[in-house]
């Protein structure tokens, strides 16, 4: 049991680092006076991400006072294919029972039954229910569809006059989000790792799971996948550069790459194909010392720097979204007005 409760962190071994901020969405700590969410009144939200944990967060809200108005602005384009999401089963019925019949119709897990861990061609094979995952496209519309019958409104970024229209909301909250948002009032720090990543999705993988160390002459690969469905999977690689430029990888166009570690992670594919691939591009964490600036709130991979390829990134991000939802509801909190830090 030790080994299975253990899995899950096996990542660590093959990441460079996961860093997870100072700061939680606790609802502890000081608190000035200010705006509060006062039952029965009308609040403006908006949501900026593309994430599950954006529309779960607005579906919340509206469980728990139906008079707000929720706005959920949508990323544009995703260049990381995204297969799924992993997900505990734990996870999935908090947020059936917590949602109500807003999601009658989420799909069961994908069960993962087998892990393999291949190190330099040594394998080791864990068998049992290890969580599971969801399938990303279904899961999405069932979460945009349950907003909108909810009166959400969904829409699309207009970068031209996003901040101006951001400022009209009472509250805003940013997930998973490329926009660089007040990072000055979030006071980030942009961590630049040597490493490298590039995500795939593919039609099959030797196992449920699989964490794989591939090496070439001097040169190491680190490689993690999960299925999502029959014939979905994701899979992540990652590098130092020097490996990637050794390789010839660094600038290279993407069927090259694709070719390449077709061959490299020939056996956690287990003759699956790569179907998709996205950029190549530099590890980087953004670490904000707070999650809160003003009226405005850093939700899931924004407010906790989890590293890419954290296997339950989204479930952490599921957790922050109920709990900052119940916070921002709740009328016994107060937060400042907007342009104030607390």
């Amino acid at each position: 049991m030790r080994l299975l409760e253990n899995i899950g962190r096996v990542i660590f071994v093959f990441t460079f680092s996961l860093g997870i901020s100072a700061e939680g969405l606790s609802r502890s700590g000081s608190r000035r006076s200010g705006q509060h969410f006062a039952k029965g009144l009308m609040q403006h939200i908006a949501c900026v991400g593309s994430g599950p944990a954006s529309f779960v967060f607005a579906l919340a809200v509206k469980r728990i006072a139906k008079s707000s108005a929720v706005t959920i602005f949508r990323q544009g384009v995703n260049y990381d294919p995204d297969p799924g999401f992993a997900l505990s089963d734990n996870q999935r019925r908090n947020i059936r029972s917590r949602l109500e019949s807003a999601l009658e119709t989420l799909k069961p897990l994908h069960r993962w039954q087998r892990t393999d861990v291949i190190h330099r061609g040594a394998m080791t094979t864990v068998d049992g229910e290890l969580g599971g995952a969801l399938e990303g496209a279904p899961l999405m519309s069932t979460l945009e569809q349950a907003a909108i019958e909810q009166n959400c409104n969904v829409r699309h970024i207009n970068s031209a006059k996003f901040d101006l229209e951001l400022a009209s909301f009472d509250f805003v909250v940013l997930e998973e989000a490329d926009v660089p948002l007040d990072r000055a009032h979030f006071e980030y720090d942009i961590v630049h790792r040597r490493a490298h990543g590039i995500c795939f999705a593919v039609t099959q993988l030797a196992a449920d799971r699989v964490l794989e160390v591939v090496e070439r002459g001097s040169s190491l690969f680190f490689g993690h996948g999960f299925a999502v469905s029959d014939g979905q999977a994701s899979f992540y690689v990652e590098a130092n550069a020097e490996t990637w430029l050794r390789e010839g990888l660094l600038d290279a166009k993407p069927e090259v790459i694709i070719a390449y570690m077709s061959d490299a992670f020939s056996r956690s594919l287990h003759g699956g194909t790569i179907c998709s691939s996205g950029r190549l591009s530099q590890i980087h964490t953004a670490i904000p010392r707070r999650w809160r600036s003003g009226s405005r709130f850093l939700l899931g991979g924004t407010a906790k720097a989890a590293h890419r390829s954290f296997l339950y990134r989204t479930e952490l991000s599921l957790d922050d979204a109920f709990e900052l939802a119940a916070a921002i509801t709740d009328g016994s909190e107060q937060f400042p007005v907007a342009g104030v830090n607390p």
